[in-house]
């Protein structure tokens, strides 16, 4: 079916804590709903995620991508946030922010959302 691209590929993005201490053994779990199952004139269309982006900010200052999931269905992911950054080490205290990106097929804006957390 073609029409303009879909909005509101993501929902439910809930961090579980939004200040936590670096552990690579009790990281913050990061949970969202990605894709959606539409009904549209009494047709089931599946909407998936091309790919899923999480990218790490501090300010103004992009760190870079801590994740990226490639052909997602529709459902619940779960993420575990280390308190790490994209090279592998330990994040500074401080605030930071978590800008969650799902990218429809073909082209289309990325529907968006953003977590702010503190590494204490």
């Amino acid at each position: 079916m073609l029409g303009p691209a879909p909005r509101g590929l993501l929902g439910g993005v809930r961090l579980s804590t939004d200040r936590f201490r670096p552990s690579d053994s009790a990281p913050a779990l990061l949970e969202l709903r990605a894709g959606r199952l539409v009904d549209r004139r009494g047709l089931s269309e599946v909407l998936p995620v091309s790919y899923l982006d999480l990218e790490l900010w501090r300010g103004k200052e992009r760190m870079g991508r801590l994740s990226r999931q490639r052909n997602l269905l529709p459902g619940r992911y779960t993420f575990g946030l280390t308190g790490r950054g994209p090279r592998g080490r330990r994040l500074s205290p401080g605030r930071y922010e978590l800008r969650v990106l799902a990218y429809p097929p073909g082209d289309g804006p990325p529907s968006r959302e953003n977590v702010e957390f503190t590494i204490r």
